[in-house]
């Protein structure tokens, strides 16, 4: 299920946004699903999610080209980072991105994203957990 709407570092509710043409990374070309969010017109966003029931939260994330490599990325679950990235990771090892990322939330768990620079994720969401015994 796509995250459509979340809060950004200023407190105002952010619906990201879905690029027409998509974009190429590692030469790659990538067009995103959902949405897609960055720090836009501001050195970097910080957005905010919390969990409302044991779930799979996912994003992929990258640098789009043309690139300088600058900008990075940070994840905390519940204050603790979990996940860092920075364009320096893109440059020393293209191969590697688009990157996903997918961790499993307990409910009430609170995930920070913060992007800085050129720095894009996109097609964030979740997916309920399923047990085989219910």
């Amino acid at each position: 299920m796509a995250i459509n709407e979340w809060t950004d570092s200023s407190g105002n509710s952010s619906a990201g946004y879905k690029p027409e043409d998509g974009f190429q990374i590692s030469g790659q070309t990538v067009k995103p699903l959902y949405n897609m969010y960055g720090a836009e017109g501001v050195d970097s966003r910080t957005f905010t999610y919390t969990s409302e029931g044991e779930t799979i939260f996912s994003f992929y994330n990258g640098i789009p080209e043309p690139t300088d490599y600058s900008g990075s990325i940070r994840v905390t679950l519940d204050g603790k980072e979990i996940m860092t990235g920075s364009g320096e990771d893109q440059r020393s090892d293209p191969d590697l991105f688009p990157s996903i990322f997918k961790i499993p939330l307990e409910p009430g768990n609170e995930l920070k994203i913060t992007i800085e620079g050129n720095q894009k994720v996109w097609d964030l969401g979740y997916k309920r957990m399923q047990y085989f015994w219910n």
